[in-house]
């Protein structure tokens, strides 16, 4: 008989419900902070996301830039159990940027959707 002891680290989920807008980003950033300076894995789980807008995605995105930072790995699962989050990744384009970060580790989370090039919408306006 033989035994193994596995020493990687478990990673800590944040599980995100109902609303994710801007109104309750502040409360959001503030968990998401301190889970990334004190988890070397965070896996953020968006399947019971009822409401979303823009504003959480930006938060994803500037989340995933943060684990990089500090050498975190950062996995986002859920999106495509969401419809909301879905729907607002596929209008946006957001899941290929999301995706295309580094996120500390060179792993990938296979639950980010790509949009097809006919779901891209160009954003019309000035920066």
């Amino acid at each position: 008989m033989s035994a193994t002891t596995d020493h990687r680290p478990k990673p800590n989920v944040y599980r995100v419900t109902g609303d994710a807008t801007i109104a309750t980003l502040p409360r959001i950033r503030d968990e998401l902070l301190h889970v990334a300076a004190t988890s070397a894995h965070i896996v953020i789980d968006l399947s019971e996301v009822e409401q979303s807008d823009i504003s959480f995605l930006q938060l994803l995105a500037s989340t995933r830039r943060t684990c990089a930072d500090l050498g975190r790995r950062l996995d986002v699962h859920g999106i495509d159990s969401s419809r909301s989050i879905r729907e607002l990744v596929s209008i946006t384009g957001f899941g290929t940027w999301l995706e295309d970060l580094p996120s500390g580790t060179e792993e990938r989370s296979d639950s980010f959707h790509e949009p097809a090039a006919s779901e891209h919408r160009p954003i019309e306006g000035t920066v």
